[in-house]
């Protein structure tokens, strides 16, 4: 999950401090987010997710609503942004 909270920051060309900003959090939080010493709440992800554009049960877990079982990429990205095709990462 950490691994995709970090992309998801750099697809939307975000900085820790940005998303500390958005979540009202010190920047220390985002890094602990990022490091994996701390686990975000629902309420997290879905603000990172609304914030960088792509879905927070993608950040969750790599799952998107419209992904076909059998791909091997996935689609992140809100209707209204270009999606990017992502090949899927191990966690």
């Amino acid at each position: 999950m950490r691994h995709r909270m970090r992309i998801a920051m750099e697809h939307a060309g975000l900085k820790p401090s940005d998303l500390a900003v958005t979540l009202d959090v010190h920047r220390n939080t985002i890094g602990h987010y990022l490091s994996g010493t701390t686990r975000p709440t629902r309420a997290v992800l879905m603000a990172w997710g609304m914030r960088t554009g792509v879905s927070w049960r993608w950040i969750l877990d790599g799952s998107e609503p419209n992904q076909d079982p059998g791909s091997e990429a996935v689609t992140i990205g809100y209707p209204t942004r270009a999606p990017v095709r992502l090949l899927a990462l191990a966690a």
